[in-house]
C-alpha cells in the first residue's frame, strides 16, 4: 500500500515546476531583508491548500527591525504527530557581483546545474519542501499527522527566526532543509565567534624598543592558536567530522610609522558533538593564561560581538547564553528512520546517514526545545557562500521525493 501512494506522489513530482519555483525564489533577494519574497511563499502555500500564517520576528541585537516569518500547515486527519519542515529566506550578501559568471539574482541552469544565490543555501531545500507538500496534495495523500513549513528570516545572523517557532506550535520533530549532498544528518556541529584583542603601547617605529608591539604580541597569541589547532584535529565525530577554529580577520596598527598599540583577530570557531561553546571558551582562555603567565606584557582579552569581555561561566539564559552548540539525535530516533524508509521508497536506495560540519537552527529545536531535529537537503555546503553558487538539479527532484515519502513515513497516511 505505501509503494502505491508513493508512485502517486512521483507522478506529481515535475522537474521544470520545482526549477521554476526556486528560481522565483532565489529572484527575490533577501539580504537582510525577507519581506519581499513573502507573496511568492505565501501565494504557493494557499495554492496548494495550506494553512498559512505570518507573523514579525526580529533579532535581540536590533528590536526594532521586524522581520516575516511564515508558517504554512498542511492538516492531516489528526492534529498530532506535527512535523515542521524548516527552511531560511535569507541569503548571505553578494560583495563582489562582479566575480559571478551567473547573475546572483537572475537565475539560471546550466549543465544540470542551477545558479544563483541561495541555490544550495537554502532555496532549494526550502523550495524542495514546499513542492513536497503540493505533491502530497495533488495525489490525494490523506496525512494522519499534520505537516507544516516554516519559512524562517534570520538563520544567517544568528537564528533567532527558527527560535521564535520553538513555541509557536507544539512540534514533535523538525527537519531542516540545509545543504546535506542527500545525506540524512541527525549529527551537526555548534558555532561560536569572538575577538582576540591586544593592547600594547605605541611609539615611534625607529625606537620600538620604548613600545609594546600589538602585532607582535598577537603572532605569539596565533602561533599558540596554530598549536590548539594540532589538538582539535585529533577529535572526531564519526558523523559529522572534526571541529574547526579558524583565523577570519586580523586587523592592527594604524600608520607606518608608529608602533602599533593595537590588534585584533577575529575567530570562528566550530564545535564537534560532545564539545559545547562553553567547553570550547575554556580552553581558549586557559591558552590566553598561560601565555599572560609568560610574559608579562601581555595584555590580551577575548572579546564577544558587542566588544565585551568574555567571562566564564557563559550566561544560561538571555541573549547573550550560548545559542548554537552542537546538536545529535539518535539514528534509531523515529524521524531519522521515516527519512531513510522515505528515502528508500521514492528512489529505491536509502541515502545514507552523515553530519553537518557547519552549524544550523537545530539547537533551537534540539537543546532547548527538547525536539528532534535532523538535517537534509540539496546541494553541497561547498557551493553555499560562493562566487556562482549552484545546486545540482536533480537533488533538487529527488530531494522533493524524499521530503514526501518522508512525510508519510512520520505522519501516516491512508495508505498504511
Amino acid at each position: 500500500m505505501v509503494n502505491d501512494a508513493v508512485k502517486k506522489i512521483l507522478r506529481q513530482i515535475n522537474r521544470e515546476e520545482i526549477v521554476e519555483f526556486i528560481k522565483k525564489l532565489i529572484k527575490v533577494e533577501t539580504v537582510e531583508t525577507e519581506a519581499p519574497i513573502v507573496p511568492v511563499i505565501t501565494d504557493k502555500m494557499k495554492q496548494i491548500g495550506m494553512k498559512v500564517e505570518v507573523y514579525e520576528t526580529f533579532n535581540p541585537g536590533f528590536p526594532d527591525k521586524k522581520r516575516p516569518c511564515i508558517l504554512g500547515t498542511l492538516s492531516g486527519k489528526e492534529k498530532k504527530p506535527l512535523l515542521c519542515f524548516n527552511g531560511h529566506t535569507d541569503v548571505v550578501p553578494v560583495e563582489f557581483p562582479s566575480k559571478w559568471k551567473h547573475s546572483p539574482f537572475d537565475p539560471e541552469v546550466e549543465g544540470g546545474r542551477l545558479y544563483g544565490r541561495g541555490a544550495a543555501d537554502m532555496k532549494g531545500g526550502l523550495g524542495c519542501m514546499i513542492m513536497a507538500a503540493q505533491a502530497l496534495v495533488n495525489a490525494g495523500i490523506e496525512l494522519t499527522g499534520t505537516l507544516a513549513v516554516a519559512a524562517v528570516p534570520g538563520e544567517e545572523t544568528g537564528g533567532w527566526g527558527s527560535e521564535s517557532t520553538v513555541n509557536r506550535r507544539d512540534w514533535d520533530a523538525v527537519v531542516i532543509g540545509e545543504p546535506t549532498d542527500m545525506s540524512i544528518n541527525p549529527a551537526c556541529n555548534g558555532i561560536a565567534t569572538f575577538w582576540i584583542k591586544v593592547t600594547g603601547k605605541s611609539a615611534h617605529a625607529s625606537k620600538p624598543e620604548k613600545g609594546i608591539n600589538a602585532i607582535d604580541k598577537m603572532l605569539n597569541v596565533w602561533s599558540a592558536f596554530e598549536g590548539y589547532k594540532e589538538r582539535l584535529n585529533k577529535r572526531v565525530h564519526p558523523l559529522s567530522g572534526k571541529p574547526a577554529f579558524v583565523s577570519c580577520i586580523i586587523e592592527g596598527g594604524w600608520r607606518g610609522v608608529i608602533v602599533a598599540d593595537e590588534c585584533k583577530l577575529h575567530i570562528t570557531t566550530h564545535m564537534i558533538p560532545g564539545e559545547t561553546i562553553e567547553s570550547r571558551y575554556t580552553e581558549v582562555i586557559e591558552i590566553l593564561e598561560e601565555l599572560k603567565n609568560k610574559d608579562s606584557e601581555l595584555n590580551v582579552e577575548m572579546l564577544d560581538w558587542k566588544g565585551e569581555a568574555i567571562t566564564l561561566p557563559l550566561p544560561s539564559s538571555g541573549p547573550d547564553r550560548p545559542r548554537l552548540d552542537p546538536t545529535e539525535i539518535p539514528a534509531e530516533d523515529p524521524l531519522v528512520q521515516a527519512m531513510l524508509k522515505g528515502s528508500g521508497d521514492a528512489l529505491d536506495r536509502r541515502l545514507p546517514i552523515g553530519g553537518s560540519r557547519y552549524a544550523c537552527d537545530s539547537p533551537f529545536y534540539v537543546n532547548e526545545g527538547n525536539i528532534p531535529a535532523l538535517i537534509f537537503g540539496p546541494g553541497n555546503i561547498d557551493h553555499a557562500h560562493t562566487y556562482d553558487e549552484w545546486v545540482d538539479v536533480s537533488q533538487l527532484v529527488d530531494a522533493t521525493k524524499v521530503y514526501a515519502a518522508g512525510a508519510m513515513r512520520y505522519l501516516g497516511s491512508q495508505f498504511e
